[in-house]
C-alpha cells in the first residue's frame, strides 16, 4: 500500500477529517476536528507515521489552528541517503527536483480550535467571551510532543487534556495571559500600526 493510500484509508474512517494538500513542507495534509485528533493520530502512528517532527499554533483571531508535522517510519532509516548520492548533480535544477521527489513523504495535520463563543459573532469584539481551547494531548503517542505542547500551552493557552506535565515551560507560573495570542493585553506591549 502506498503512503497516500494509507492516509486515505485512515481519513475515510473519520467523519470530521478531510484530506488536503500539505503545502510547502509536506506532500499530504489532513484537516481534523479536535474531538477526533487523538484517534486519528493513533491510527496514523499505527500506519507507520512514527516520527513526530513538530507541532505549532497559529492565532487567526476567531480560532487557533494547531499544525502537526509527521514523517513515516522509513524516514528514520537513512535521512541523508538521497542527498549524498554521488550520481546526483545537485547544482542542476532538474537533478535537485528529482531528489526532492525521492524524499520520503511527510504529513501535515491541521486542527482548528474555537477561542470565542459561536453565538458571539454579532457582539462587539470587546464583549466576545474568550474560550480556553482544549484538545487531547498526543504525548502518549509521540513523546516528542510533550515539550512542544507545553510551549503552546504557555504561549497560546491551549489546554492539552491528558498531558503528563502540563505547566508553563518559558514563563513564570504566576504570569497572566498567553503572549502569542492576538487578544493578549499588557501595559508593556507596544502595538504595531495596522498598516504594517
Amino acid at each position: 500500500m502506498t503512503l497516500s493510500a494509507a492516509i486515505s484509508a485512515v481519513v475515510e474512517r473519520f467523519e470530521g477529517a478531510e484530506g488536503t494538500g500539505g503545502g510547502f513542507v509536506a506532500k499530504a495534509g489532513i484537516r481534523v476536528c479536535p474531538e477526533e485528533l487523538f484517534d486519528l493520530a493513533s491510527e496514523l502512528a499505527a500506519a507507520g507515521f512514527s516520527r513526530f517532527e513538530m507541532v505549532t499554533a497559529v492565532d487567526h483571531s476567531d480560532h487557533l489552528e494547531l499544525i502537526y508535522l509527521l514523517a513515516p517510519e522509513k524516514y528514520l532509516m537513512a535521512p541523508d541517503e538521497h542527498l549524498t548520492a554521488p550520481e546526483k548533480d545537485l547544482s542542476a535544477p532538474e537533478e535537485y527536483l528529482s531528489v526532492q521527489e525521492e524524499l520520503p513523504a511527510s504529513l501535515v495535520i491541521r486542527c482548528e480550535l474555537p477561542v470565542c463563543g459561536a453565538s458571539s459573532r454579532d457582539l462587539p469584539e470587546s464583549d466576545v467571551p474568550a474560550i480556553q481551547p482544549h484538545v487531547a494531548s498526543l504525548a502518549s503517542i509521540w513523546p516528542a510532543a510533550d515539550p512542544q505542547e507545553r510551549e503552546i500551552f504557555d504561549l497560546f493557552g491551549v489546554v492539552f487534556d491528558g498531558h503528563p506535565n502540563l505547566k508553563r515551560i518559558f514563563l513564570p507560573e504566576d504570569f497572566e495571559g498567553h503572549p502569542l495570542r492576538k487578544d493578549f493585553e499588557s501595559p508593556n506591549l507596544i502595538r504595531r500600526p495596522d498598516f504594517i
